[in-house]
């Protein structure tokens, strides 16, 4: 509809912005260390996330929220992706990739369809 339904100033640039299926909340990341986890109604930040953007190549960080919204998946600088519980905003598991260093290679995290990978 070309109607702005918010408007913020964040810490640099924004790389990504991902609504969770409920509306309830949305995330807002990119060249900043953390990912804001906003409340959609009140606008208040719920949670800010500790993040490595990757800068080299412009990719910052990415974010994808699971189906459920239990679930926020952080992609970070050096093929690093991390998994949280939104519950308590506990890590429920950091991915990593094996072999090598790779400053400035982003990664974006994607859930399956079905919510559970």
């Amino acid at each position: 509809t070309g109607k702005e339904l918010f408007s913020a100033a964040f810490d640099d640039y924004v790389t990504d912005v991902d609504i969770s299926h409920d509306m309830k909340f949305f995330t807002v990341s990119g060249y900043a260390d953390s990912v804001w986890v906003v409340d959609f109604s009140t606008r208040k930040i719920l949670k800010k996330i500790p993040a490595n953007p990757d800068k080299g190549n412009g990719g910052g960080v990415s974010v994808d929220i699971s189906r459920d919204g239990n679930l926020i998946a952080v992609g970070e600088d050096n093929r690093i992706a991390k998994l949280y519980k939104r519950s308590d905003w506990s890590l429920v598991r950091e991915f990593t990739f094996e072999s090598g260093w790779c400053g400035g290679c982003y990664t974006i995290p994607l859930f399956s369809d079905n919510g559970q990978y």
